[in-house]
């Protein structure tokens, strides 16, 4: 049917505790709405999710081959949605570096605005939803200075306020990492690991906060980014880089010895005692 919704299966966490998970459950029946906000260091658009109070990032997950089962009936899209929670203040930062007008090289600290102008920006009408849903109000309190004029307050960014908070996300950072972190991230010396965790904030900074972060806790910008880079996988384990992956090379026709590789081939094919064609489990019985 054209217009029709189509179904997506999201899972939500629901905070681990029985008071989270009993909230969850309250809130079960609450509407969620899908807002689409500009990405905290590229601009890009990306969807979060907004639900009972909080904003959560949605990962997108899909293996190859997968299907769900939902109730009596199969939903062919196989693919996933994780909805995590996501600090609002990450989200505003940008509005609120770029609001504050400041001068490059300045002593000033830039202008005071209303958060009607903070989040007004063009393409995003859902920043203007949001605020008239409270969602920015715990992040203007951690990281703005505000002045009240009349019946309107007025907000501008306090870099202080900013690396004080970004330096406690750090410490949270590092003491879930050293608990939960993969072995070789939690084996990482104090110094290397605050290094990787300031590489896993980086991905939800611009790249000014990203640099003023590394200046305020003596790290390098290369070490907060590359520490973080060079580990964001987890290693090979040594039974797997052992294993031979077949070569998606075209045959060598033509060279030199590609004959004699020929021959060797053929030889690694001829059947061993003992073995069957596939074919041969499929016949029937006579």
């Amino acid at each position: 049917m054209a217009g029709a919704a189509e179904r997506r299966v999201v899972v939500v966490g629901d905070g681990g505790s029985p008071a989270a998970a009993a909230m969850a459950e309250r809130e079960a029946g609450a509407r969620r709405n899908v807002v689409h906000l500009a990405h905290p260091k590229t601009g890009a658009s990306v969807c979060y999710l907004q639900h009972g109070g909080c904003l959560l990032e949605l990962t997108w997950f899909k293996d190859a081959l997968a299907s769900w089962l939902l109730g009596d009936s199969v939903l062919e899209d196989g693919s996933l949605f994780m909805a995590t929670p996501i600090d609002a203040a990450f989200l505003l930062l940008p509005l609120l570096v770029k609001s504050r007008m400041k001068k490059e090289g300045s002593d000033s600290e830039g202008m005071f605005r209303s958060l009607d102008e903070i989040c007004t920006v063009d393409g995003f009408p859902s920043y203007g939803w949001l605020q008239s849903q409270g969602a920015w109000d715990s992040a203007l309190a951690l990281i703005t200075d505000s002045r009240e004029v009349g019946s309107t307050r007025y907000y501008r960014l306090n870099d202080s306020r900013v690396m004080a908070w970004l330096a406690c996300k750090v410490a949270a950072a590092k003491a879930a990492l050293r608990q939960h972190g993969e072995a070789p991230v939690r084996g990482l010396p104090d110094r290397e690991l605050e290094s990787y965790a300031v590489g896993l904030l980086s991905e939800y900074l611009p790249a000014s906060l990203h640099s003023a972060l590394c200046c305020h806790l003596s790290i390098s910008t290369d070490e907060g980014k590359h520490t973080h880079d060079a580990r964001r996988g987890l290693p090979t384990p040594p039974a797997a880089a052992s294993q031979h992956k077949p070569s998606t090379a075209p045959p060598s026709a033509g060279k030199p010895g590609s004959s004699n590789s020929n021959q060797r081939g053929k030889k690694a094919l001829r059947t061993q005692p003992g073995d069957r064609k596939i074919t041969s489990f499929f016949g029937r019985n006579r």
